[in-house]
């Protein structure tokens, strides 16, 4: 009997220890998602940013100078 309590408490240790593992692992890869969110999420503001201030930008000269050429582009 206590032979069998050792062994499964052994057993119940190796898992625990497993278990641990696997978690670690999986908080990685969560840092690592989240990293590469953030960069990309970053990189694809930047040039969004740009587009509204230049769309913006066309916007304001056409209903300034009520031209042609750039009420296309002010929407």
């Amino acid at each position: 009997m206590a032979q069998k309590l050792k062994d499964y408490y052994g057993k119940l240790e190796r898992e625990v220890s497993r278990q641990k593992e696997e978690l670690k692992r999986n908080r990685a890869f969560e840092a690592q998602k989240d990293d590469f969110l953030n960069i990309a999420s970053h990189e694809l503001k930047t040039p969004l940013t740009s587009l509204k201030i230049f769309s913006s930008l066309l916007k304001r000269m056409a209903l300034k100078d009520r031209r042609k050429e750039y009420a296309r582009y002010g929407g």
